[in-house]
Order: C-alpha cells, then sequence, then structure tokens
C-alpha cells in the first residue's frame, strides 16, 4: 500500500540536487556512515552493523553499503521528519544530514520495522517526495532500519580506508567520541559490527575481506577538569576531558577535540611542539553552551552571541596550560630556561611579551617574533600621536630610545 505522510511536505519539493550541494560543498564517503550511525543512535539503537561489499577497488560502480540497526524505525513521526528538510527536534539536529547520502549515491532503499509489526518501505533519490510503501509484518519480528546504498556515482574513490573496517571503527570513534563516552559513564551499551567482502584483494593495501568491532571497550578512560569560563558563557560549564600518557615506546601524539552537537570537531589550541617527545595526549572540550554551535553538514565550527574562534581559544588556553603543566611536570621547567635565555639574549624586549598565555612548550623564535610585533606596534602608536604627546608619551619615548639603543649594543657585540 502506498502512503504519503500525514501533511503534504511542501519543504521536499525543492530541487533536491540543489539542497545536496548548497549544503554538503565539501564532503566525503566516510560521512554517509557517520549520519547513518547517528541516526540510528537518535533511534534508540544499541547495534548497528555497516555492511561494505565491493568487487574490486578499481570498480567503484559496483560498491554496496548495507547498513542497519535495532532502533525504533521509521514510525510516522520518524518519516514525517525524514520528508521534511530542517525538520528537528533539537538545536543540535540540523535537519539536512541524509542528504550527504545523494552526494555518493544514486539510490538509497529504506526499510523499516516499527511499532513491532509494520514495516515501511521508501526510495530516496532526488526525486524523493515523501512516500512510502507501508504492510503488516509478521508478529516476532523486531523494530529496526536497513538501508541499501546502491548506484555509486563517484568516477572514483578516493581512499582504500574508506572502505576497510578498522578505518572506518577509527573514524567513528573519533566522530562519536564524546557520544561514546557519556554512553560508556552511564553503562548503556552500543556496538557497530563492520565487514567489508571483495574479490579482489590488495595486500599491500592490506584490502581483503575481513571484519571489524566497535564498542564502549574501545572508548578511553579521561580525567576531567570542569571550568566556568565567563567571556564566553556565564552559566554553563566546560568540561575539559584529558588524557596524558608518557610512553616512550610509542611516538609523540597531540589529539585536541571540541565537541559539538554529539560530533567532533578539531581544536587548535596548540600545536604538536608544544609537547615533549614520548608524550601523547588527548584533550576534549564539551559543554552545553556549545549547543548548536556549527553549520549545516555540521563540518564547521559557527559560535553564537558574537564569540569569535580566537576567543574561545583565548579563554581554553589557561585551562589547559594548567593541565598540561600539572601532568607534564618538565614543562615548566624548560619553559623557565627559555624565558631566561630570551631576557639574557634580547634585554631590549623585556615586558613585549606575555609568559601567562603560552600553552605547553613555548618556542623562542616564536616569543621573539610577537615580541618585536608587539614592539613595532608600540613605535607606530607612539608616532601616530607625535604631534600631541602628554608627558606619559615623553617617557615612553624615552622608554623605545633606551631600548633601540641596547639593541644597537647587543647586536653589534654577536
Amino acid at each position: 500500500m502506498l502512503v504519503a505522510p500525514s501533511v503534504f511536505f511542501s519543504n521536499m519539493k525543492i530541487d533536491i540536487k540543489n539542497a545536496v550541494s548548497h549544503f554538503f560543498s565539501s564532503h566525503s564517503l566516510d560521512m554517509v556512515y557517520s549520519e547513518a550511525v547517528a541516526n540510528a543512535i537518535d533511534a534508540g539503537a544499541s547495534k548497528v552493523s555497516i555492511d561494505v561489499e565491493i568487487e574490486s577497488f578499481s570498480k567503484p560502480e559496483t560498491l554496496k553499503i548495507r547498513i542497519s540497526d535495532n532502533g525504533c524505525g521509521f514510525n510516522s513521526r520518524n518519516f514525517e521528519k525524514f520528508s521534511r528538510l530542517l525538520d528537528v527536534d533539537a538545536v543540535d539536529h540540523k535537519g539536512v544530514g541524509r542528504l550527504v547520502y545523494l552526494c555518493y549515491f544514486d539510490c538509497i532503499r529504506f526499510t523499516s520495522v516499527y511499532d513491532n509489526g509494520v514495516k515501511r518501505e521508501f526510495l530516496f533519490d532526488n526525486h524523493f517526495e515523501g512516500l512510502s510503501e507501508e504492510c503488516d509484518v509478521s508478529d516476532g519480528e523486531l523494530n529496526g532500519t536497513s538501508i541499501l546504498f546502491e548506484h555509486f556515482i563517484g568516477s572514483k574513490i578516493n581512499s582504500y580506508s574508506q572502505l576497510l573496517p578498522e578505518k572506518i571503527k577509527g573514524y567513528l570513534l573519533d566522530s562519536f567520541l564524546p557520544m561514546f563516552f557519556l554512553k560508556k559513564r552511564k553503562n548503556e551499551e552500543i556496538r557497530i559490527e563492520i565487514s567489508l567482502l571483495t574479490q579482489e584483494c590488495n595486500k599491500e593495501k592490506d584490502f581483503f575481506s575481513k571484519k571489524a568491532v566497535l564498542s564502549l571497550d574501545d572508548v578511553p578512560d579521561l580525567a576531567c577538569k570542569n571550568v566556568i569560563l565567563q567571556e564566553i558563557d556565564l552559566y554553563e560549564t566546560f568540561h575539559v576531558f584529558y588524557r596524558i600518557e608518557n610512553d616512550k615506546s610509542k611516538p609523540k601524539k597531540l589529539t585536541t577535540k571540541i565537541c559539538v552537537d554529539g560530533r567532533t570537531l578539531p581544536l587548535k589550541i596548540l600545536t604538536p611542539d608544544a609537547i615533549p617527545n614520548a608524550y601523547q595526549v588527548f584533550i576534549m572540550v564539551m559543554s552545553d553552551a556549545l549547543k548548536g554551535s556549527t553549520n549545516a553538514s555540521r563540518q564547521v565550527l559557527e559560535l553564537s552571541n558574537g564569540i569569535t574562534e580566537e576567543q574561545l581559544l583565548g579563554a581554553l588556553s589557561p585551562v589547559v596550560s594548567q593541565i598540561l603543566s600539572c601532568e607534564i611536570t618538565c614543562i615548566d621547567e624548560r619553559n623557565k630556561k627559555i624565558y631566561t635565555d630570551v631576557a639574557r639574549k634580547y634585554p631590549h624586549l623585556l615586558g613585549c611579551y606575555d609568559r601567562g598565555n603560552s600553552v605547553g612548550l613555548v618556542n623562542e623564535n616564536q616569543i621573539i617574533e610577537a615580541a618585536q610585533k608587539e614592539f613595532f606596534r608600540r613605535q607606530k602608536a607612539l608616532l601616530d600621536r607625535q604631534d600631541e604627546l602628554s608627558e606619559s608619551d615623553y617617557y615612553t619615548a624615552l622608554e623605545f630610545a633606551s631600548r633601540s639603543l641596547t639593541e644597537y649594543i647587543v647586536y653589534r657585540g654577536m
């Protein structure tokens, strides 16, 4: 029986193909997995399976992906929401994620059982108008949804990693780490089984039929520091989760993330040269103050209330710096030595750099460069006021003269 939603959804009468390019100008095949998994978790699923099938990596047209879950299924309300772009129940949802499916496949078939006995089937493509077929199923058939992705439309698959179960597992763990971490703390369950079936192997690329499982056992244990960042939000707490290890058998590794709407985005709060060798550092920032702070495709951080990313990083820097100093005691010792060396080598720059703004290990060249810029900025500000110098400005001019003489003496002696 062919049925339409109880309300006519004019939203889907738009040109879906144009909507895809508008909302997902940047995308990757991995996003097909993450969108389907996110929807499964929203539907209450505790088990998800991802089955990738392809004849050969060189034959992308043969790619098929089936993603199934044991969630509540496409009941009337869920199907209505699916049939309307931007129809969301919460600010941390965007209502356009499913469009990424159409960046890679012409044909996406949904089969879903809901209310313990009703099956809904429909085809999602560029011509979807909110119609589905429903029928009763035998007693005992469990709720859940299966999505079959067919007719790959790309000219190639960009990377083997987009098909390898262990790489998909790593991508999903990274993408949904905040959600998985909270589930683990609540003793909830989620298990994602991933398989690859191929007829043509490539041993050099580790490409052959295999399986991987992602469970909450893969989620690391993290310490937490809770703070209020008054510059950003007066009421909501920011949770800075972290894990710092010193394993000399492993290379240095730095991972910094910010969690928004259940997903993770890169957080450029420090660079790898800010931590010593043989340290593995993981930092993840979460807060309800960040709800809804991404663009429609959830790929770009978009803060509200006039807050810039630079302001957010500035507010978080002292917190992260304190964590690193406490956990990696050699940082303060090495930084003290570097600042002492800078003061000895470049006395004319004293007071032009702020020792309190550093996060992790400081870099001597960066300190000197920033100090020189600040010195020139102050000089220019004084020159711009030369026709109306105050007594304070006069003494500032004397200070600049003294600094310049010091600089001359220092460099002359080098």
